[in-house]
């Protein structure tokens, strides 16, 4: 978790300031930013301040300032998608009394996989959206979920990859489709085996990435 987040505010920030600041050329006037499984979890205090809840929020009003302080004035927006009910009443519970004042939020209860289409909609066509993907499981991160929010224009993602759960996994053969949908090729399965760790770490991840790059828009999503 120290990671993910470390992870999430040096690179968030910086990135939604590059898009601020960039954006008004290419007409992208709001920038969003989607939690597809945000908690809260592990932070029993009403501040979550260890959260990623916390912590986006806490970067999105720095960089709304730093914007308008720079003559930019992009909208910002959040939402967070929390599926198990005690945990999207602390979020709830969180946002109603702790979002910026510039900041617009939002919650949605649900599954992820389920939610797709509000999380589209909410995100509309024009601005640009961060997606923060951060599954407790590997199922959630195939492509035949992801496939219709990675194929939004002006969409970045950040995705944990759960690869100690997919390496034990990948010798099941009860998981062969699941996996060949994570990584695209389910013809390689077997060659997998005969890998040192090392390397087989190396082909799992490279594998994933290619998949999801080949079915991305071409006009602006990364991860």
């Amino acid at each position: 978790a120290f990671v993910k987040h470390h992870l999430l505010h040096d690179y968030l920030e910086r990135l939604l300031m590059i898009i601020g600041m960039s954006g008004a050329g290419r007409g992208i006037d709001e920038i969003c930013y989607v939690d597809c499984f945000a908690g809260p979890w592990g932070d029993e205090s009403e501040e979550l301040q260890t959260t990623s809840i916390a912590i986006s929020l806490k970067i999105m009003e720095k960089c709304a300032e730093g914007l308008r302080a720079m003559g930019r004035a992009p909208k910002f927006r959040a939402l967070y998608v929390e599926r198990h009910p005690a945990a999207f009443e602390r979020l709830q519970t969180y946002l109603n009394g702790r979002s910026p004042a510039h900041i617009e939020t939002r919650a949605l209860m649900g599954s992820f996989e389920d939610l797709r289409p509000q999380i589209l909609k909410w995100c509309g066509s024009r601005a640009f959206t961060f997606f923060f993907i951060d599954p407790k499981g590997w199922k959630p991160a195939r492509l035949s979920v992801l496939k219709p929010l990675l194929r939004r224009p002006r969409s970045e993602f950040l995705i944990n990859f759960m690869y100690d759960f997919v390496n034990r996994t990948v010798p099941q053969t009860q998981f062969e489709s699941e996996i060949g949908d994570l990584l695209g090729n389910i013809q390689e399965l077997e060659s997998l085996k005969s890998l040192s760790p090392i390397s087989r770490e190396k082909h799992i991840v490279r594998a994933y990435r290619k998949n999801l790059k080949m079915n991305m828009d071409s006009r602006m999503p990364r991860s």
